[in-house]
């Protein structure tokens, strides 16, 4: 299943009340989906088992509503921000996606939650980050057109993305044997993968090796590897990458398995920024653009299509990138992608269940 509207009906329906039990379950379910190849991310199931802390935490002193809905506001800002050392994009993650009617007084409780995550993250981890970017090139104007035309084709994949998902999982709704959906789900998941060994697990290699330009690590194994030095061949493969990531992540969710959408989204804008950026150079029609920016811009477009939430997908490529050298075509970009996909779709993916009132 998808932890994240679990939280949304239970901030909306149930006044901030999550049961005990989310808090073991997705911390079990959750690894074993993706290490068993499940395309999917770790990061939602985080947020769900924290929120389920903080609700039982109110409970236990008989917090009101309220007060419980903003604490577990700040669980997800927390999880957020220790996830990809963004503090900030945390904050405006809680409050873009739960929707919560805050007073500029529950701003502080929120700031303080993301900075607490961070510091106690680095006695653990100290300096590790999950995207290591170090920026050569800057923005250029005449780059403009190339960053709108960047988001006019997230946003299409953003749509994509939820026609994808709604009718992957409407057909393993119909299937009543939760075997049968198993055996379905497996046998596809497993062909694919054996097709495109990238679309395994959360997908952080990929992202990782498209930022430093290392398309070799990402196509090895793939059946497209005898033909890597052809910078067609790999166009292709991360096209395929960013069109079947969203396939094998809701077959996983819809068969059985459980994880999140944040992450796929942002393999799935590496590729299509990535490939993009390479199809720009390859035809020569302007200047060699930097495939590292539009990889960066890539995942932040995808990501505000899909969550339907631009001012998190902007901050948080600015924190990773330790500025905002990138902050001007990541609002082009991620603008146009928002756009598209909401007035193209009635619901998103997390809104979707809450709106039929599962």
């Amino acid at each position: 299943f998808n932890p994240i509207p679990t939280v949304l009906y239970a901030l909306s329906k149930k006044g901030g009340k999550i049961s005990g039990d989310k808090f073991f379950f997705p911390l079990i379910t959750a690894p074993l989906t993706a290490g068993f190849g499940g395309s999917v991310g770790l990061l939602s199931p985080t947020i769900l088992s924290a929120s389920a802390a903080s609700s039982t935490f109110g409970d236990l002193f008989h917090l009101n509503r309220k007060t419980r809905q903003l604490l577990i506001a700040c669980a997800a800002s927390g999880v957020i921000a220790t996830s990809f050392q963004s503090p900030i994009a945390a904050v405006v993650f809680a409050i873009e996606i739960f929707s919560l009617d805050l007073t500029f007084a529950s701003l502080l409780p929120l700031l303080i939650a993301s900075l607490v995550s961070v510091i106690t993250s680095f006695f653990f981890v100290g300096g590790e980050v999950l995207f290591k970017v170090t920026l050569s090139e800057s923005f250029r104007v005449n780059d403009t057109p190339l960053y709108l035309a960047l988001g006019l084709v997230a946003g299409l994949v953003s749509v994509y993305f939820h026609k994808v998902h709604f009718g992957i999982t409407g057909f393993f709704q119909r299937i009543q044997s939760k075997g049968r959906r198993l055996l379905i789900g497996g046998l596809f998941i497993g062909v694919t993968l054996f097709a495109i060994p990238p679309l395994y697990g959360e997908g952080f290699s990929v992202i990782n090796n498209l930022l430093v330009s290392n398309h070799d690590a990402v196509i090895e194994g793939s059946l497209m590897a005898p033909w890597a030095s052809n910078p067609w061949m790999v166009i292709v493969l991360l096209l395929g990458i960013t069109l079947f990531k969203s396939v094998v992540m809701t077959t996983t969710i819809a068969a059985g398995g459980t994880g999140g959408i944040i992450i796929p989204a942002l393999v799935m804008g590496s590729s299509l920024g990535n490939a993009v950026a390479k199809l720009i150079n390859q035809l020569g029609l302007t200047h060699q653009v930097s495939e590292a920016n539009f990889t960066l811009v890539g995942m932040a477009a995808i990501l505000a299509g899909v969550l339907q939430a631009p001012l998190t997908a902007i901050f948080l490529i600015a924190e990773i990138t330790g500025g905002y050298a990138l902050f001007i075509p990541l609002m082009l970009s991620v603008s146009m992608a928002y756009l598209i996909t909401k007035n193209s779709i009635e619901h998103t993916i997390y809104t979707k269940e809450l709106a039929e009132g599962t």
